[in-house]
């Protein structure tokens, strides 16, 4: 009996590249600008509303939300990742992008959703 010449699989195959498709929205993509950003999060998810300071004073900063996306914890990650390399990228370019005095430490919002009982919501 003659022995079937048969190929093994690599262990370490190529994966096959993904084609990402992005049509354009009939009625137009949604553009805004945002100069403030605020921050909440649930044990599932991580909430941005996006926002324009549109009047400031030394007392009273108006801004008027412009944009609510929630994200998962996942995306949220992947979200903060592309901007590190975003910003290294620039900072390469242009310098360093200095943050005003004051400004490393941020005020955030967690709210808490319906927790199972003995198992902790982390922030």
């Amino acid at each position: 009996m003659a022995e079937e010449n048969k190929e093994q699989p690599s262990q370490e195959q190529p994966q096959a590249e993904v084609e990402f498709v992005f049509p354009d929205p009939e009625d137009q993509l949604f553009t805004t600008y945002a100069n403030n950003i605020q921050l909440g999060w649930t044990h599932s998810d991580v909430r941005m509303v996006f926002g324009e300071v549109v009047d400031s004073t030394p007392k009273k900063v108006t801004v008027e939300q412009r944009a609510h996306i929630t994200i998962s914890y996942l995306q949220a990650k992947v979200l903060m990742l592309m901007l590190a390399q975003a910003i290294a990228q620039y900072e390469t370019v242009f310098g360093e992008v200095k943050m005003p005095a004051g400004s490393t430490t941020f005020k955030t919002a967690s709210t808490e959703a319906n927790v199972t009982p003995g198992v902790s919501a982390r922030r």
